[in-house]
């Protein structure tokens, strides 16, 4: 029997094991390189279709108006300037007609019998102006919303033909799985657009798009008002709604009963909707009542006031905090949700902010993961009492909110004072206000004034 001796050699060994151990942490660095870069989305967006999104942008020519010819033919190049289409003349020489003979009606206001030969009033041609000028306006509207939803639905076809072509190949789902997705799609987006449309007046253009996880939704509004306040022609007068010294009377129906200086009280008479008609010898013959229009404006005086309690609730923060961790599977309330945060032993009031950031895989694709940073903070509710310096800040911010209010309603400030009171355990503040405003208000004639 024989016995080898081989010779050991201790490097050898400690030169394997170091190469191990640098093959290790190479693996766990790339991994983790790897985890950050999913996590921040560090590379740009990929696509494996890689397609090229087109875009539809809609045109104005400026004016109204017929398509008689166009110029261009689908992917052609254009600079600015070149002609695209052209207009009919036809049509806009008559609607330039029309417009003139408005014109020429609406001078011819002043003398009814030139203006209205069939014996209707100025006012009753005028009406009927405005309103085929309303019709066809609304025409007008609702031929260039269908025009522009024709030119995005014939484009977004184009596209999704394009990406039906570029799907077709070895290795892609069936074409009639395919097309049946595509037009899934579609009617989904189209019922989308309808649904806004009819929910909202004002849109005239909409297009929806989806991109990875998210949907957009673009919108163009109607830059023309829908429709035309009625203005009433049931006969009225106007009156005082306060009391004030009036500084300015407008009137463009019916006869001023004041003028600039005049100190009148509420209620008052300001326009009678009340015109006499006199004969030849200057004599009332009899009395025809309108609707009585103007703007009178006045200075008066205004009186408000706001009432709080002296003792409030703080909840200052003791210093003490939380920091935890919160991951929500799924979307909404219906979602898993794993918190991780250390508890509270103290039994204490804590306010806790939560910061939600949902995972993206990259570019518009999201996963329905939600991961929340937790920070919570001790605090010690109690109730204290208002300073001095606390209650003119509350005074000051009260005064700045009232005058805001009254500005938008239109009321100009004059002077605006206010007072602080304080009687037990609750603090008044009297806002006492100079103000010029208009004080008109329709009210039913007065026959026998």
């Amino acid at each position: 029997m024989k016995t080898l001796i081989l010779p050991f050699n201790p490097a050898t060994k400690k030169g394997a094991g170091k190469a191990r151990a640098v093959l290790i942490g190479l693996i766990v660095l790339a991994a983790v390189a790897a985890g950050l870069w999913f996590w921040l989305n560090a590379g740009g967006p990929t696509d494996p279709d890689a397609r090229v999104e087109g875009r539809v942008y809609p045109l104005d020519a400026g004016v109204d108006g017929r398509v008689a010819q166009v110029l261009v033919q689908e992917n052609q190049a254009v600079q600015a300037g070149d002609p695209l289409v052209l207009l009919d003349e036809g049509y806009l020489n008559a609607r330039l007609a029309e417009t003139r003979l408005a014109l020429e009606a609406l001078r011819a206001g002043l003398s009814p019998a030139a203006a209205d030969p069939g014996g209707r009033s100025s006012a009753t041609a005028e009406e009927a102006i405005r309103a085929r000028m309303q019709a066809a306006r609304e025409q007008e509207n609702a031929a260039r919303r269908d025009v522009e939803q024709l030119s995005v639905e014939h484009a977004r076809l184009q596209l999704e033909a394009r990406r039906l072509d570029a799907l077709s190949g070895p290795g892609t789902p069936s074409l009639d799985r395919v097309n049946r997705a595509r037009l899934a799609e579609l009617t989904a987006r189209e019922a989308l657009e309808e649904a806004l449309r009819a929910r909202f007046e004002g849109i005239t253009w909409v297009s929806a798009r989806l991109s990875g996880t998210r949907l957009y939704i673009h919108i163009k509004e109607n830059e023309v008002p829908l429709s035309f306040p009625e203005q009433s022609h049931t006969p009225c007068d106007l009156r005082a709604s306060s009391d004030g010294v009036i500084t300015s009377v407008v009137v463009r129906s019916g006869l001023p009963m004041v003028k600039a200086g005049d100190t009148v009280t509420a209620g008052q008479l300001l326009v009678t909707g009340c015109i006499p008609i006199t004969d030849d010898s200057g004599s009332v013959a009899e009395a025809r009542y309108v609707h009585a229009d103007a703007d009178v404006k006045a200075v008066c005086a205004r009186s408000e006031a706001e009432e709080i309690p002296v003792w409030h609730m703080v909840k200052p923060e003791t210093g003490r905090r939380r920091k935890g961790l919160c991951v929500v599977l799924g979307n909404g309330k219906n979602g898993a949700h794993f918190v991780w945060l250390f508890p509270n032993i103290w039994k204490t009031d804590w306010k806790t902010v939560t910061s939600y950031r949902k995972a993206r895989i990259f570019g518009d694709f999201y996963l329905p993961v939600h991961v929340g940073f937790i920070d919570s903070a001790e605090i010690s509710p109690h109730e204290e009492k208002y300073t001095q310096e606390q209650l003119l800040a509350l005074a000051d911010a009260y005064k700045n909110r009232l005058t805001e209010n009254l500005m938008e309603k239109g009321v100009h400030i004059i002077e605006n004072n206010v007072k602080i009171l304080v009687n037990g355990s609750v603090c008044r503040f009297e806002a006492e206000l100079l103000t010029e405003e208009a004080i008109a208000v329709e009210a039913d004639p007065a026959m026998d004034e």
